[in-house]
């Protein structure tokens, strides 16, 4: 099969002083039936799934379904797949993503200049939000929120991913999710789909203030 059927893409991103935690965001051009509540990451870290056989230089994905009936489809879209987070830092060279049944399908994690996401590793409060926001090539759009915070030089019981993040208004709420084991590298992240203009402000669910989302700022498309 074609590796570029759906031309499936990613890049970096690399939180500034926390080295030992990256993150791959990974865009799909799909046709109407497909979302990306149908992928799962594989042998992230935490893991949603546990592969430890799972290349460490693969973003790798698993599909709910079987995507070889879209493939003559034209796309419709640009789906965001979970945020693939890793730690220790291993440098990604391949997304790919297997389906229901069997089809392997691969991308290119690093079409975009990997940027670098201003967070500061240690900061005054605990898990002030950062934004990024992403664009799709393809569709311009197609807008992505992506959402980082921090904690402080403390052990906490944290994952690197966000439990969920809900829109109230145009306040989008990241909630925080357990680890199941204390860590000092939390850098929690998420990505949620938008509409320009829609999403105006980010916060952590009971955490601090909201941050500002600035569209008027640059876009990293991809």
């Amino acid at each position: 099969m074609s590796e570029n059927s759906f031309n499936v893409r990613g890049t970096l991103f690399a939180p500034l002083n926390k080295q030992q935690i990256n993150y791959n965001i990974c865009l799909m051009d799909v046709p109407e039936g497909v979302s990306a509540t149908d992928f799962q990451p594989v042998n992230c870290n935490p893991a949603y799934v546990n592969n430890p056989e799972a290349a460490e230089d693969v973003c790798m994905y698993n599909c709910l379904i079987d995507l070889s009936g879209f493939e003559s489809m034209p796309p419709t879209k640009t789906i965001a797949l979970p945020m693939f987070t890793f730690s220790p830092y291993k440098f990604k060279t391949d997304i790919e993503i297997k389906d229901l049944a069997g089809n392997v399908y691969k991308g290119n994690p690093n079409k975009g200049v990997p940027p670098r996401v201003e967070l500061n590793a240690n900061p005054d409060s605990d898990y002030t939000t950062t934004n990024f926001i992403v664009s799709s090539l393809t569709f311009s759009e197609h807008y992505y929120i992506v959402v980082i915070a921090s904690s402080k030089g403390v052990s906490v019981d944290v994952s690197n991913y966000f439990r969920s993040m809900v829109l109230n208004e145009n306040n989008l709420v990241c909630t925080l999710e357990t680890s199941g084991g204390a860590s000092t590298y939390q850098a929690p992240i998420g990505v949620f789909t938008t509409s320009l203009n829609q999403v105006l402000t980010t916060q952590v669910a009971g955490g601090n203030i909201p941050t500002n989302v600035d569209w008027d700022g640059s876009v990293f498309a991809i």
